[in-house]
Order: structure tokens, then C-alpha cells, then sequence
């Protein structure tokens, strides 16, 4: 099998490396770090192909090729896109065997529309709606979706954009560009796409088709340029007049059959509601029916006696997660959840489903119903629906539940063995004059959680340091190499490692006698940014509660990054009044080298040794 898999992977590239150079490109396989334009952190890309174009200049494109038996780790090469992708010409590209076929050779041409294209498009789907043509809007609307979600990969250097579209949802679903709820509505229209795309008939619940444009509006609106938006919103106006025309349409034509029908014999109405029901289930059309049977009652006025004949009844509510999740369910799934939320009427005292706490939450509860979950949250004579899923998804959902109770791992510093590895890390610096993060750094700390742990303390004594996590990820996006946090305090301290070489922190450019600050340290610090961004975004959802307790935390950012000898008194200064001047969200943020580190460290651990005798 391995020699089997690397055939095929040598067969790719060598064909890759023959259509390139047929095109002109000079190709060098398996290059080099001193034959590749910009530092990669020790990355060896199966090719470089260059090429300079008297119109557009050089285009430059770094090739990682991957087999489908090689489970393809995106998330391990997006840091590799994001390089490449700060210097102008150059592309960073994924192929794989499975890749979808397209005219031109990979990053040789823009294949994908532009923003301006896919939003334009949306004209035309309001024609096919206008001429109630709903399936092939459906499936329209379903192109317009799938090409902007391999553009927002390019534009966010996600080298997935030539991946079958069932792989490139998981891939941006695990990389944070789609929500959980997101992934499951669109999988669920993924199989009505595949129906009707290849013959099937598959008639659209009349719901199907407005939830599904408003959630492909939302994704636009988060992914285009600023400078599209306003195109954006006067198309979309355009269209949801269409929509809301046909549906407007469509219920009065429902409320007139309805109000027929109730002044018909009852038996005669009973066997007419029975067939309509058989049909619009074989159709496919179970919510059309709801929807037009919810009418009939109306107008008997039988809902209203219903609620008055049961008044102690707890309020159920559905949040707009849990609806779009209920709508999107298969129709016999759907008949069995919508039995499983009445009984919650009566909960606690429902007998009926099988229940349990949520420990991570108080107030929140998972109830079973065959392979669905519904996580609900309860309060005095109320029930609120948060969320339907199915089982496999919950440990998912809400980060493997027992991990989701702390998130971080609980840890009680050992200031005895926080000396010796402090004095390991000395002599580390003492023997290395340059260090790899990936190679060097990061291994170390992770083997030495005392240590790791003392940083959250060293530079903020009211962290009481009780939890640690290395390489912590919050909703699968953004990465942090070490956190330390205090959960009596609601503390956190956000540490990112850099390299310790000569070029971590300045760089100097040709032709300037003063030093640029290195992409390294540009890194670290958008990395302290997006940190912070991401816990703001984020604070107020289950995930975020269930690993933090609480929506509300105090956190800091940390860079460790460089070495004392390679800056001279200037640079130093330099630095220092960088992070004097520059706030994030109202926060400094701290920057050492791993020379002060440990310097640091090693005074604070005297003075508290001195303290402790002194008591």
C-alpha cells in the first residue's frame, strides 16, 4: 500500500511538472530551502514553478501534491498559504488526485468568478423564482454558494479550492468558516442538490429555498469586500421581494383552500385532509401540509381551544439554530423530534424521553430521541430549543463534553520542578544560539508544563495558574501555542512562541540602513489580534461558556520571541516603545525574548523562595 501510494503521488507530480513546463514555467521538484524565494520554517514543497509574464509579471506557485490516502492535514499548511501568500505574484496550491477538473493548469489562471460575478448571479435566480422555476433556482443559488466558498478559500489562503465539494465543506467547516449549524443545513441541501442534479425528482418544502438564500446572503456578507456590500444589499432586496411575492402567493392560495375545505362535511373533510396528507408525504411536501393543516385549524379556531385546555403547559421556544436544524431534518426524523419537544411541556415530570444534565452548563439538559439529541435549556414554566443533532456531531458541538467541562487541563505548578526546568531552559539558550520554533521550541515547553504554567504567573500574579493547555484551539480556527489560566479568577494568559534567531524580531532590507520588523514578529503579533478578536466574537456562545464557565474573562497576550544578542541598545528601544505604544482592545501586549524569559523567571522564582523563608 505505501510503496502503491507513493507511485501515485510520484505520477502526479511528474505530470504536473510536464504540463508546467510545457507552459513555459521553470520548474525545480523538491526544492530546496536556499532555492525557495522567502523563508518556509523548514517547508519542502514538491514543486516550484516560475514563470514571468510580460503583462502581469512573475507568477510564482509553491505545490504541495497529496494523494486521498493521505488524509490531507489543511489546517498544518494554511500557516504555509498565509506566507506565501504576503508576497505579491506568488500562490501556495494544493492538488490532489480527487481534485475537480478544471481548463486551465492549476494557479495559471482565475478560474473562480469574481465577488462582483457571484452576486450579480443573483439576479438571475430571482427570475427563475418570479416564474416559480424554485428547483432550478435551488440549484442555481446552490452554484452561486459552492463558488464562493472556493473563493473565500483563496482569499483566506485555505489551499482547498480545487477539492471535491463534500471534502471542501469539512475542510472549511473544521478550519471555522462555517458554524456547526451552518455545516449541517448545508449538508442536508448537499443531498437535495445531488437529487436533482442527477435526475432524481425531488420536490422543495416551500421553506427550503428562502432559508437557503438568507443563509448564502450571510456567508456573503462575511466574506466579500467592503467595497461589494452595497451591490450585495440591493440585490438581495430585489430577490426577497421575489421570494416574499411567491410565498405571499402561495399562502393566500393555501388560506382559501383551507377556509373551503372547513365548510365542507367532516367525514368528507377528514378523508380529503387524508389524502392530501398520503400525497404531499410521497411528494416529499411534509411541511407544505403542516403548514396548510396549521392554516385549517386557524380558521376553526382549534389551536386557540388546545391552549386553553392545557394552561400549566411549559412555553417551548425554538432558537434560530434549532429551527433551521428542525427544518432541515428528513421527514420521518422530524415527526419523531416534534413528539420528543412536546412532551418537554411537561418537563421535568415527562416520563416519555430519556434526559440529562448538561454539567458544563447549569440550566441546559440533552434529550434522546434515536440517533437526534436536542439540547435545550430550562427555566420556570419555559423551554428553550438550542440546538437538534444528530449524536455523532454532539461531541463536536460542544468541544467532546468531558474535555468541554474545563477545556484547559487542571494543573498545580511544582515550584521545585519549576527550578530544574528552569535550568534546563537555560541551558538550552546556553548551548543554542538559534532556536526553531516548531523543532525546538515548542517541543520543550510541552514537555515541561511547570515551567509553561509559571508564565501565566510570572507576569500576572493574580493568575493563579490552575489550568494549562499547549497548542489550545478555540472553535477549530484559531491556535494558541500555550495557555495558563486561573478558573477561581476567570484569567487567561494567550502565549505565542516564535523563533529565537537573528531575523525574529528586525530584518534588514537592501538598500535601508535602519532594520524592518520581520514577518516573524508581524506574525506573532496578528496572532495576539486575532486571539483577541476571536474570544470577543465568540464569548457569548455554548462553546466558549462551556470551556471558560462564563461569557466574561480577563486575558492577556504574550509574545516570546528572539534572542538578546542579536539586538543592539537601539533595537531594543525600539521594541519597547512599540508595545508601550501599540494597544489592542485596550490591552498591552507583552513581549520578551526567551532571554528575558528566563531572566525573568529566574528572579521572580528567588524573590517568592526569598518570601517563603522569610514566613
Amino acid at each position: 500500500m505505501i510503496d502503491n501510494t507513493k507511485s501515485l503521488h510520484d505520477e502526479k507530480v511528474a505530470s504536473l511538472i510536464k504540463k508546467y513546463r510545457d507552459q513555459g514555467f521553470t520548474v525545480i521538484q523538491n526544492p530546496k530551502a536556499d532555492q525557495l524565494p522567502f523563508y518556509l520554517d523548514n517547508y519542502q514543497p514538491d514543486i516550484l514553478a516560475t514563470k514571468n509574464e510580460n503583462e502581469t509579471g512573475l507568477i510564482g506557485l509553491i505545490i504541495e501534491v497529496k494523494t486521498s490516502i493521505h488524509p490531507v492535514s489543511v489546517e498544518r499548511l494554511q500557516s504555509i498559504a498565509e506566507e506565501v501568500s504576503k508576497h505579491p505574484g506568488w500562490r501556495f496550491l494544493l492538488v490532489t488526485l480527487e481534485d475537480i477538473q478544471a481548463e486551465s493548469l492549476p494557479g495559471t489562471s482565475e478560474e473562480l468568478p469574481s465577488w462582483e460575478e457571484l452576486i450579480n448571479y443573483f439576479s438571475q435566480v430571482s427570475k427563475l423564482i418570479e416564474n416559480n422555476n424554485i428547483e432550478p433556482a435551488f440549484l442555481f443559488i446552490w452554484s452561486i454558494f459552492e463558488g464562493a466558498l472556493r473563493k473565500r478559500a483563496v482569499d483566506v489562503s485555505i489551499s482547498v479550492e480545487r477539492l471535491p465539494v463534500i471534502r471542501l465543506l469539512r475542510s472549511m467547516y473544521s478550519l471555522g468558516e462555517l458554524s456547526i449549524s451552518e455545516f449541517d443545513i448545508v449538508q442536508a441541501y448537499f443531498e437535495k442538490r445531488n437529487r436533482l442534479a442527477h435526475g432524481y425528482i425531488q420536490k422543495l418544502d416551500s421553506e427550503v429555498l428562502p432559508r437557503f438564500v438568507t443563509l448564502v446572503v450571510k456567508l456573503l456578507g462575511e466574506w466579500i469586500p467592503a467595497i461589494h456590500r452595497s451591490l450585495l444589499s440591493k440585490t438581495v432586496a430585489s430577490m426577497k421581494e421575489s421570494i416574499e411575492t411567491a410565498s405571499q402567493e402561495y399562502h393566500k392560495v393555501m388560506e382559501i383552500f383551507a377556509s373551503a375545505l372547513n365548510d365542507v362535511p367532516t367525514e368528507t373533510k377528514d378523508r380529503t385532509l387524508a389524502v392530501i396528507k398520503e400525497i404531499s408525504e410521497q411528494e416529499g411536501l411534509t411541511n407544505n401540509f403542516n403548514d396548510f393543516q396549521h392554516l385549517m385549524y386557524e380558521s376553526y379556531g382549534l389551536s386557540t381551544e388546545s391552549k386553553n385546555q392545557q394552561p400549566n403547559k411549559n412555553e417551548i421556544v425554538l432558537d434560530d439554530n434549532a429551527q433551521i436544524a428542525f427544518d432541515t431534518l428528513p421527514t420521518q426524523e422530524k415527526e419523531k423530534i416534534s413528539h420528543a419537544i412536546s412532551y418537554l411541556e411537561k418537563f421535568p415530570a415527562c416520563s416519555e424521553i430519556e434526559f440529562s444534565k448538561l454539567d458544563s452548563i447549569s440550566g441546559n439538559f440533552i434529550a434522546k430521541v434515536g440517533i437526534y439529541r436536542i439540547i435545550f435549556e430550562f427555566q420556570p414554566e419555559k423551554v428553550t430549543i438550542i440546538d437538534i443533532v444528530n449524536y455523532k456531531r454532539i461531541e463536536m458541538l460542544y468541544g467532546l463534553l468531558e474535555k468541554a467541562k474545563g477545556g484547559l487541563d487542571s494543573f498545580d505548578i511544582d515550584i521545585k520542578q519549576c527550578w530544574v526546568e528552569l535550568e534546563e531552559f537555560e541551558n538550552l539558550l546556553c548551548d543554542n544560539k538559534e532556536l526553531n520554533e516548531r523543532n525546538d521550541i515548542l517541543p520543550f515547553f510541552k514537555g515541561r508544563k511547570n515551567l509553561s504554567a509559571y508564565i501565566g504567573w510570572l507576569y500576572n500574579p493574580n493568575n493563579l495558574c490552575n489550568q494549562i493547555k499547549h497548542e489550545f484551539t478555540l472553535s477549530g480556527e484559531f491556535r494558541a501555542d500555550l495557555v495558563v489560566g486561573d478558573s477561581v479568577n476567570n484569567i487567561y494568559c494567550f502565549i505565542e512562541f516564535e523563533d529565537a534567531t537573528k531575523n525574529s524580531i528586525f530584518v534588514n532590507k537592501k538598500g535601508k540602513t535602519t532594520l524592518e520588523w520581520s514577518p516573524r514578529f508581524e506574525h506573532g503579533f496578528s496572532q495576539i489580534i486575532d486571539w483577541f478578536w476571536r474570544i470577543d466574537d465568540y464569548k457569548n456562545t455554548t462553546q466558549f461558556r462551556s470551556i471558560f464557565r462564563t461569557e466574561n474573562i480577563e486575558y492577556q497576550g504574550i509574545i516570546v520571541i528572539g534572542r538578546d544578542e542579536f539586538l543592539s541598545e537601539l533595537e531594543k528601544a525600539r521594541l519597547k516603545w512599540y508595545l508601550n505604544k501599540v494597544v489592542v482592545d485596550s490591552r498591552k501586549v507583552i513581549c520578551k525574548t526567551f532571554d528575558q524569559l528566563a531572566i525573568d523567571t529566574r528572579s521572580k522564582l528567588t524573590r517568592d523562595g526569598l518570601c517563603a523563608k522569610q514566613k
